[in-house]
């Protein structure tokens, strides 16, 4: 068995701008690591607020992460979270940009990682791996992405797994399905219903009969730093709610939580191939290897991000790296 990574635990997050990379520093932070984060110099940092004057900054884009490569071996980073990725938004999933950009980058910072000592690799991966799927999705689904974003992380996991089996570095891949919360990405459907209908003009949408899961960010956040350091948490998870609610469920509650009075337009959109399953995830696995559950009902965590959009009344950012 994998003994527990030692004290004092250090750690380089990779994409700490990013809505899951900043909510992971803060978990780090909180928990009393020594963390390091790598993100562009022209990122917008506001997502990590006064957490920004407590970790170490270097800043490098994934084109040029070879650059940063003395720095990191220096530091000799306990565990790597890799959160960054390049072509986030719906305009890019199909990207060439996907693999260009991406996959070298991610076997350059996972060779670095070798050399630097780094006890523990973990990657942040996508619901998007395995594709449509109209039933249960344990670890054991098989994989058929039906986007390049997809394939591309799908290739990550799998090419990670192998280095790292192969150089005894310890790989944690975490699919996440849908995240959601404070500060998410403006291409997000939440993002875009909620400053849409503070607006006063909702967004069209789809029919919302799919069923669907969303997980709080902070959830998001304890769960990939539970992952760094449980002794079982080796391999390929799936990082989800486990609690499937319909989309439109979820529409109400929003349009009900800002002005329950206002009309919305359902039915508007078609549902794409991707979306038209829905998706429902077994995250028992996850849960065995670290005693880590969700904790926040999606009432409360819906509250909560449309109190904090409307104390902003501004569209939110959206950072790839």
């Amino acid at each position: 068995m994998t003994a527990v990574l030692p004290e004092p635990r250090s750690a380089l997050v990779i994409g700490a701008s990013g809505h899951v990379g900043a909510a992971v520093t803060r978990r780090l932070v909180d928990a009393g690591w020594s963390a390091t984060i790598m993100l562009r110099a022209t990122s917008d940092r506001s997502r990590l607020g006064p957490v920004l004057s407590k970790v170490r900054t270097i800043y490098a884009d994934l084109t040029r992460v070879d650059e940063c490569r003395d720095e990191i071996i220096a530091l000799a980073p306990t565990v790597i979270y890799f959160a960054g990725w390049h072509g986030v938004t719906s305009q890019q999933r199909n990207s060439p940009e996907q693999i260009t950009i991406n996959i070298p980058a991610f076997l350059s910072l996972l060779q670095i990682a070798r050399v630097a000592r780094t006890r523990r690799f973990v990657g942040i991966g996508s619901q998007a791996e395995y594709g449509p799927c109209n039933s249960v999705i344990t670890e054991a689904t098989p994989c058929r992405p039906v986007s390049a974003y997809g394939a591309a992380k799908f290739a990550a996991s799998s090419l990670g797994a192998e280095y790292c089996r192969r150089v005894g570095l310890e790989f944690v891949w975490l699919r996440l399905f849908s995240a959601y919360g404070p500060a998410d990405d403006a291409t997000h459907m939440l993002p875009q219903l909620i400053c849409g209908l503070l607006g006063g003009t909702p967004p069209p949408l789809t029919s919302g009969v799919q069923p669907w899961e969303y997980l709080y960010i902070d959830d998001v956040a304890d769960a990939i730093v539970a992952a760094a350091t449980a002794p079982k948490a080796l391999g390929i998870f799936n990082l989800s709610s486990g609690e499937p609610v319909t989309v439109r469920s979820v529409i109400e509650q929003v349009r009900d939580l800002i002005d329950p009075k206002i009309a919305l337009s359902l039915g508007q959109v078609p549902l794409s191939n991707e979306a038209s399953w829905g998706i429902r995830a077994d995250i028992s696995r996850l849960c065995t290897a670290t005693g880590w559950h969700p904790r926040t009902p999606i009432a409360v965590g819906l509250a909560e991000t449309v109190h904090w959009f409307r104390a902003r009344q501004r569209p939110p950012v959206c950072q790839e790296n």
